[in-house]
């Protein structure tokens, strides 16, 4: 499952949200603390796109993960 923009760090072992832009998401995501705005996502490569796309297609044929 990609969250893309819809996480926090917090709730991700500190790393940062991403999606394909950096536009923060509305609204506020529920940590172990209380609820936080969203952050600025970092906005991925269009190799890591097409990377993250491949990784779905390929996880829902046969459950593999392409790595880099």
């Amino acid at each position: 499952m990609h969250t893309g923009r819809i996480g926090h760090p917090d709730n991700l072992k500190g790393q940062t949200p991403v999606s394909a832009s950096e536009v923060r998401a509305a609204g506020q995501m529920m940590t172990a603390e209380r609820p936080k705005d969203h952050p600025v996502p970092r906005a991925l490569s269009l190799d890591e796109i097409r990377l993250t796309i491949a990784n779905h297609g390929s996880t829902t044929l046969n459950g593999e993960i392409i790595l880099p």
